[in-house]
């Protein structure tokens, strides 16, 4: 979201860096609670350019309403655009509805408790104030329905490590500088942390904090990305080299390292994504 100032401008050399993502990649924790999922809200915090969410909307569940928010207006409506043009150059067999909309995560245009289901991925890292935009999460969140869930999934970029180990410092440095200003190494893993604040901090309320504690269920674990096989090596480096031609620092050595990496037979990289989840009980 624009509000994390990783769209400084709209650029859909980096927008088009997240296509791949899906539930079953990034979100894979979600799935028991998406695939029998009917007649629920579902919201969408921070969608980018959608992929998690029309994976949502076209693959799981039925007669749900599908919401996904960003800052950025070019990518709401683009999001939008294809909606349109998936109605009329294919027959659909989803039941659900879909929608884009531009807000931001600092003031979600919502009502307290309207959502069955909030999810985002990769957001709040980039945040100047996360914890406000997991309050808003937690606001607009069914309080008063059982099995009302809260999803995130957040990178801990520390724990980036490339392989053979004379990629590391200039992938890594790659990602170093890919970062936003608010743009945290080490976020994943704090997101207990974050939650456990935002129900001490939440309105300065002692008896609204124990009632999250009391209602609610957590869970915490990681996803694990490891890209080793060809196909998925070749798209990670061209789409990071052509993230590349829109940037202002030097490309070169980048751009050779990314190739180097992607053909070397033995190469391989590894980064964990811890996530939270919260059901209302």
């Amino acid at each position: 979201m624009q509000d994390n100032d990783y769209y400084k401008k709209y650029n859909s050399s980096i927008s088009n860096t997240h296509n791949w993502r899906s539930v079953k990649l990034c979100m894979p924790f979600m799935e028991d609670k998406l695939r029998n999922s009917e007649n629920l809200k579902i919201l969408d915090v921070g969608c980018g350019t959608g992929s998690i969410t029309f994976d949502v909307y076209n693959n799981y569940g039925s007669y749900n309403k599908i919401i996904g928010i960003d800052t950025p207006i070019e990518l709401i409506d683009t999001n939008n655009n294809s909606i349109s043009a998936s109605h009329t150059t294919t027959t659909t067999t989803t039941t659900n509805q879909l929608e884009f909309m531009q807000g931001s995560i600092y003031k979600l245009p919502f009502n307290d408790n309207e959502f069955d289901i909030v999810y985002c991925h990769q957001v709040l890292i980039h945040l100047k104030d996360p914890l406000i935009g997991l309050n808003e999460m937690k606001r607009v969140l069914n309080k008063n329905k059982k099995g009302s869930s809260l999803f995130i999934c957040e990178s801990e970029l520390r724990s980036l490590l490339v392989y053979p180990l004379k990629y590391q410092d200039l992938i890594s440095e790659y990602f170093q500088l890919q970062k936003s200003t608010f743009t945290r190494d080490c976020f994943g893993l704090s997101l207990l942390e974050l939650y456990e604040n935002s129900n001490k901090n939440e309105n300065k309320n002692e008896s609204k904090s124990q009632e999250w504690q009391t209602n609610s269920i957590t869970n915490f674990g990681v996803v694990p990305w490891c890209i080793s096989q060809p196909n998925d090596k070749t798209t990670f480096s061209n789409m990071y080299i052509n993230r590349l031609n829109s940037d202002d620092f030097s490309k070169t050595k980048y751009t050779k390292v990314w190739k180097d990496w992607e053909n070397d037979s033995n190469s391989n990289l590894i980064l964990i994504n811890p996530f939270f989840t919260l059901e209302i009980s």
